[in-house]
């Protein structure tokens, strides 16, 4: 129960166990316990309910199951689908509203156009509403769709009531480092729940999802490789910071829980800048796509919110050996974009590419010396700490500095630090680090907030104010900051002795 989510759900486990009892008279009737889990919980199962004079036999069976089972799995999953593809007309929408300054406005995302578009699929036809807008950067100018429904409204809450039954992974996210608190349902084309839980999204995504996603992508070989659910809850996650998705030729995300019960969500970062993300609108059971150039992020910034991501690969292959082959293509052709994600892939070794941190600084810089802003931090981050590149201070300067100066607020972050303790530079700049986290801080960078709080109760290169000092200190606690927690929690006992308010060294 604890290795597989598929059994969670005790009445479930139980039923299985009975079954296995009742049948150890006959090994050729425990199949009938088998058929909702995948084939190595099933042999792990099988062999936990043999008697030591059967395991020969069990273990020779097991390993049949899971050496039948696991590849018709990866090569039957949503492989060769019968379908056509009708896109009405496109209709433009009103205008895009003036945007509002007013603090707390939440800006949402404009859709350009909108079409009643069909797909065909085994004697069936599917309706819906196609919505199109793009997210162009100085690179790219790429669409964000929205279709609606993509599953019924009954269909996307028996999937919330099926998340609620997981168990939910906590191993650092590769955009933050923080838990994921994510439960996959398909991992590299590989079922990991049971297919009765399944059927109705299955059914969705064979017969809507990849055909439209195949036809409008223009990815004929494109297959459904990852399907996760992802839950952002008070005192867990609470959102995802902008990034790009590499594991995805195209992202679709479905929101699971109904818009009334949260604000915020899903939204594209067109800048670096907060105040322009666009959140998106979505109903539940409604899908958003986007392709692999989109950057994007997740706040929920009231309520909770659990959403479903699939992320397609551009063929079966790509999927099975998890390769992003695409951004080598891309790269190759020099886009900058292609080449920063690339360069990302290649540095960590993520997916099923082997780790070259070499080779991936040399793609950051390939993007960096072009203007892509990303690849100019992650390239000064090389140079800090002397990954793939030898050591720098004074080349990491330059490159945080640029990429600082481009409103990357992390990269402010950094370069503050560098000037913090004179890192690259002939002395220390207290003053350049009070700046710089200052405009992190104002991006809601916690980390900036914490050190800005701390400067400004020493007064070190700004003006001394503890009032300042203790609300960027709450501010970075409510985001989560371990060390302004702490902080906060030792100014209490000093505020109560009525002794002038310190920040704690950490």
């Amino acid at each position: 129960r604890e290795r597989c989510p598929s059994l969670a759900d005790g009445k479930e486990f139980q039923s299985l166990e009975k079954g296995g009892h009742e049948q150890q008279q006959g090994i050729t009737e425990t199949t009938c316990m088998c058929r909702c889990l995948v084939a190595p919980n099933l042999a792990h199962f099988w062999l936990q309910h043999c008697n030591l004079l059967r395991w020969g036999v069990c273990a020779l069976v097991a390993a049949v199951v899971v050496a039948s089972c696991l590849p018709s799995h990866r090569s039957s999953l949503f492989a060769d689908v019968d379908a056509k593809v009708w896109r009405g007309e496109a209709n433009p929408l009103p205008p895009k509203a003036a945007r509002s300054d007013r603090p707390g406005t939440i800006q949402h995302f404009y859709f350009e156009t909108r079409r009643t578009s069909e797909v065909h699929s085994h004697g069936q036809r599917w309706s819906f509403e196609e919505m199109e807008g793009r997210v162009a950067d100085r690179f790219a100018d790429s669409s964000v769709t929205r279709i609606s429904p993509f599953v019924t409204r009954d269909v996307a809450e028996q999937l919330l009531d099926f998340s609620q039954k997981l168990l939910y992974e906590e191993g650092p996210d590769t955009v933050d480092q923080r838990p994921t608190f994510e439960a996959p349902l398909l991992r590299d084309g590989i079922l990991l729940s049971p297919l009765r839980r399944m059927q109705s999204l299955s059914e969705a995504i064979e017969n809507i999802g990849l055909p439209y996603v195949r036809e409008r992508f223009n990815c004929s070989m494109c297959v459904a490789c990852t399907a996760i659910i992802r839950r952002y809850l008070q005192g867990e996650r609470r959102e995802h910071p902008w990034h790009y998705d590499s594991d995805a030729y195209v992202t679709m995300v479905i929101p699971l829980t109904a818009a009334a019960d949260y604000s915020g969500g899903l939204y594209a970062q067109p800048t670096f800048d907060r105040n322009d993300r666009e959140f998106i609108e979505l109903e539940a059971g409604d899908a958003v796509l986007h392709s692999f150039d989109v950057m994007h992020g997740v706040e929920v910034l009231s309520g909770e919110r659990v959403s479903l991501i699939i992320w397609f690969k551009s063929n079966a292959d790509a999927c099975e050996k998890r390769l992003s082959p695409w951004y080598a293509e891309g790269a190759e052709r020099g886009n900058p974009t292609a080449q920063y994600n690339l360069g990302r892939v290649v540095t960590n070794g993520l997916g099923g590419t082997p780790q070259d941190r070499p080779a991936g600084v040399e793609w950051y810089a390939k993007a960096a010396k072009q203007g892509h802003v990303m690849a100019m931090y992650n390239l000064a981050v090389s140079f800090h700490h002397g990954r793939g590149v030898p050591s720098d201070k004074e080349a990491a300067l330059m490159w945080y500095s640029q990429a600082a100066h481009a409103g990357h607020p992390q990269a402010m972050t950094n370069y503050g630090y560098m000037q913090l303790f004179g890192l690259g530079l002939r002395d220390k700049n207290f003053s350049g680090a009070a700046f710089w986290f200052q405009k992190a801080a104002l991006q809601e960078v916690d980390v900036a907030m914490f050190q800005l709080s701390h400067l400004l109760a020493k007064g070190s290169g700004i003006d001394a104010n503890l009032s300042a000092a203790k609300h960027w200190l709450e501010q970075a606690a409510s985001r989560g900051h371990q060390d302004s927690k702490l902080a906060l929690r030792r100014l209490a006992p000093q505020a109560r002795s009525e002794r002038p308010l310190q920040i704690i060294d950490t």
